[in-house]
């Protein structure tokens, strides 16, 4: 019988028959496509009003490995397959109708924020883009999410495409 390493990686013994090897070649292809995940997302949602906040519906796109859409709508977001180190990153073109305002772009599971980027909106009706990026350690199933909260006088929106806007997701580091 194959064995496996403490991750979870299958491997046969010396006792394992030569035939039994294309099981074992299958079971290493599954962990390998189970414990990849590299994910993208961008939004459609303007944003919030006046003083809001707006966890946004994604649109996930350019799933690999074990990545999924996750949540319900509005909530949806890119689920995370297994436990371990992710690097997530969030890009927003903001715009307001006023100088002045503030937007503040973010990451998390929809109700916990793990980073955030704030940008300061210097010039009306022009884009402002702004990032946050972390490297946070994810139980499996985790979905993450990316949203944004508006603390001006007037509504602070996102605007353009996937181009602009996207949320990425990627496994670092597998934990057992």
């Amino acid at each position: 019988m194959p064995s496996t390493t403490p991750q979870g990686v299958p491997y046969p013994l010396g006792t394992d028959r030569v035939a039994d090897g294309d099981n074992v070649i299958q079971s290493l292809a599954t962990w390998v496509d189970s414990a990849f995940c590299s994910g993208s997302a961008y939004t459609t949602d303007t944003g919030p009003g006046v003083g809001g906040t707006m966890w946004f519906n994604s649109s996930p796109y350019a799933l690999h490995g074990g990545c999924a859409v996750g949540g319900t709508f509005p909530l949806t977001g890119i689920m995370v397959p297994r436990k371990g180190w992710y690097h997530v990153q969030a890009v927003g073109a903001i715009r307001a109708s006023t100088a002045g305002n503030v937007g503040r772009l973010f990451i998390g599971d929809g109700t916990n924020v793990w980073c955030e980027g704030t940008m300061p909106i210097s010039l009306a009706n022009w884009d402002h883009v702004v990032t946050c990026m972390t490297v946070v350690q994810l139980p499996a199933g985790t979905v993450v999410k990316w949203g944004l909260t508006s603390n001006g006088s007037q509504a602070v929106g996102i605007y353009g495409n996937a181009n602009k806007n996207s949320l990425h997701v990627r496994l670092l580091v597998p934990l057992p």
